[in-house]
């Protein structure tokens, strides 16, 4: 079965996230990030569960409204489940934003750790161009198109925002 949680961080990004079982792990899907997790919890006691993440451990702690992450304050304020109707759909109201050719975007937010490109740089399509850390995790942002590096709009140690301009790649003009 089937069960969607709606995530809403502190800086007021909000995330939805569908769970389903699979033998002994549940697999959590990012759908604004097109990514899945293998998630194992174990439960020590009515606040403390050990959580692997693909893997990795992590002492999640639950008191008072407040989570705790390996003993850090999570960047997570409230975790809801959504109940889906299949009768009803409501259309999705999104923010609009100007799409820029070439101009890649965080895909949610948190603190960029590493940039992967330089400044005149060559990439391809889904070419790895920077790594950001969010939620515990390292997501990948990767090229949209080929081209080169024109502008590099973050540093490492920056946070950003989802959908904010991280790189601008200057396409290939094609050749008749």
């Amino acid at each position: 079965m089937v069960r969607r949680f709606k995530i809403v961080t502190y800086s007021g990004e909000s995330l939805e996230v569908e769970t389903y079982e699979d033998k002994d792990f549940v697999i959590v899907k990012y759908s604004n990030i097109n990514r899945e997790f293998r998630v194992r919890v174990t439960k020590i006691s009515d606040e403390e569960y050990v959580v692997n993440i693909d893997g990795f451990d992590h002492r999640v702690r639950v008191k008072d409204g407040t989570i705790l992450i390996d003993s850090e304050q999570s960047l997570i304020q409230r975790i809801s489940e959504t109940i889906s109707s299949t009768k009803l759909r409501m259309p999705k109201i999104e923010e609009k934003r100007l799409v820029v050719k070439g101009e890649i975007t965080a895909p949610i937010s948190g603190v960029i750790t590493e940039i992967k490109v330089n400044i005149g740089d060559y990439v391809k399509e889904n070419d790895v161009v920077a790594l950001l850390f969010s939620m515990k995790m390292i997501v990948e942002i990767k090229s949209n198109i080929s081209g080169y590096v024109s502008e590099i709009y973050v540093k490492p140690g920056q946070a950003v925002k989802a959908n904010q301009p991280i790189i601008k790649i200057t396409p290939i003009e094609k050749r008749s």
